[in-house]
């Protein structure tokens, strides 16, 4: 997840101010010095005395009744469904045609996941800093594991803590097991699948993200040139060597290729350039097509004197008039369309048994009809990454209409500054957040468009910031559980509420509580 940059610049300038005072400090567990908040943790032994308080609180949610992935009970022979031994897409024409994912048995599946769910998304960089800090973890104590050569993480120390030891197959149980009680049934983006988890019957999704650092032209940002005959061959490559180890693996759903790539940056900067690379010279050899090779008024539209066509690739341009602007839409359209069929044939023809899921589009790319319509022709589900105040089913309406693919919403959370980080969508505390989740998971679930949802994320990130950003990482209140690993209590138990609906709102069997209806009025 990543903020827009212009609003994560001004709270990290904020921050900084902030952090950089006198006043400011870290304490033993992770948290805000001077800051009072509900469950703040003040002692080793608050920490020990959790392991049974929490063993109670996760233990009174009843496990709702699913099948081993998660799915309907009774569905396969209800629906009439088709058991493939791999995830997939059916239309259930009893759900008015509706279609949905349906588990390597056969059964009707709605995912809900949690992203990050392992330890690594909190760490925070702490070298040339420690003065911030009452105590950091040592690579030389029984705390090894909760420091990096310059990172450390409070929320492993603080499991140290707690239960004495910390072991990431134990770990994921734990946290598996907690996550089922609440409802979820899968993991979302960005999390650790450890040995053990085919036993777990946790689904989960894979990005391939950055695939392209190895070799691979590119036009701009993280689009690979799609018209370089050499990136064709080194992609189904890199496909090939990434996708091998899920080759037979049923708990996979299916594969992300990119992140939350800024589309709308890849031409203007793709013009800028003037080394007559293979998208360029293909532009150049289009335009040559759409002005029926009459460079006078390609000169004339793009405010600029060429000789003739041959000259495009080495001449950087910005298309400034309406005209030149729809030449490059002309172009643009051309473009995205290599370019998917690409990353969708190379992958279908390495894996053809998962799904593809797209690229994980950012929140400000919703809007980006173009990619996105394109997008659609070649992924199996479209997934947006969608924050928001209030969840709007005509947009997401508008997206399927476009894409003519079902939808995962593939992250999405709400925070508050109680504990001292914000959230991506800020309310006013936990109470609020709690009641936010349900409208947004009931609504999704409620919704034909969509087949499942991946809350950002499993852990809070750090005070001061997530360490693979170095000093200016992401701090926000995104998690279930904070850095000492307590659990948001009022979030948890709305996730447990709404997720335990979900197959009775997709079935029509119940309808969106009317009390957090009500809510999304206030």
């Amino acid at each position: 997840m990543n903020l827009s940059k212009t609003v994560l610049a001004l709270f990290l300038a904020v921050f900084s101010v902030v952090l950089n005072s006198a006043e400011f400090k870290v304490d033993r567990y992770g948290q805000a010095v001077g800051l009072e908040f509900p469950d703040k943790i003040t002692s080793d032994a608050e920490l020990k005395a959790d392991v049974d308080a929490h063993n109670v609180y996760y233990t009174s949610f009843t496990i709702p009744e699913r099948t081993y992935y998660g799915g309907l009970p009774g569905s396969k022979e209800k629906y009439n469904l088709t058991r493939t031994g791999f995830f997939h897409l059916e239309k259930i024409e009893e759900l008015d045609g509706r279609v949905m994912l349906v588990d390597p048995e056969g059964n009707l599946y709605f995912h809900l996941g949690v992203c990050s769910m392992m330890p690594g998304n909190e760490f925070t960089t702490v070298k040339g800093r420690e003065e911030l800090y009452e105590w950091l973890p040592t690579a030389d104590s029984d705390f090894r594991q909760a420091r990096w050569a310059k990172a450390a993480s409070f929320y492993l120390a603080n499991w140290i803590r707690k239960y004495g030891s910390y072991d990431e197959v134990k770990w994921q149980k734990t946290i598996v097991e907690r996550l089922r009680r609440l409802g979820f049934n899968g993991y979302g983006e960005f999390s650790q699948i450890f040995p053990g988890n085919d036993k777990l019957g946790f689904a989960y999704t894979k990005c391939l993200e950055h695939y392209w650092k190895k070799g691979f032209s590119i036009t701009a940002g993280r689009s690979i040139d799609p018209f370089d005959p050499q990136n064709a061959v080194l992609l189904e490559k890199e496909f090939a060597s990434r996708v091998k180890s899920y080759f037979n693996d049923p708990g996979l759903i299916g594969f992300y290729t990119e992140n939350e790539v800024f589309y709308h940056e890849v031409m203007p900067q793709m013009l800028k350039r003037s080394d007559a690379f293979s998208a360029k010279q293909e532009f150049a050899r289009k335009m040559q097509e759409y002005y029926k090779n009459n460079i006078a008024i390609f000169n004339k539209e793009w405010n600029i004197s060429l000789a003739g066509f041959d000259r495009i690739a080495t001449t950087a341009l910005e298309a400034k008039t309406p005209e030149a602007k729809k030449a490059l839409a002309f172009f643009e359209e051309f473009y995205w369309d290599t370019y998917f069929r690409l990353v969708s044939t190379t992958l279908k023809k390495v894996d053809p048994d998962h799904l593809y899921l797209g690229e994980r589009i950012h929140t400000n790319q919703l809007h980006n009809d173009l990619v996105n319509r394109i997008m659609g022709k070649y992924c199996d589900v479209f997934s947006a990454n969608y924050y928001t105040e209030h969840y709007d089913p005509e947009m997401i309406q508008k997206l399927a209409n476009l894409t003519g693919r079902p939808i995962i919403l593939s992250e999405w959370n709400y925070g508050c500054r109680e504990q001292g980080l914000p959230g991506v969508v800020n309310v006013a505390d936990q109470k609020e957040r709690a009641k936010r989740f349900r409208l947004y998971a009931e609504q999704s679930a409620a919704d034909r468009n969509v087949i499942g949802t991946q809350w950002f994320c499993l852990i809070d990130e750090a005070l001061t910031g997530r360490g693979f950003n170095d000093y200016n990482g992401e701090r926000l209140n995104t998690g279930l559980f904070n850095i000492c690993d307590r659990p948001y209590k009022e979030l948890c138990n709305a996730a447990a509420e709404s997720n335990s609906r979900v197959y009775d709102l997709i079935e029509k069997k119940v309808s969106i509580d009317e009390s957090i209806v009500k809510e999304k009025g206030k």
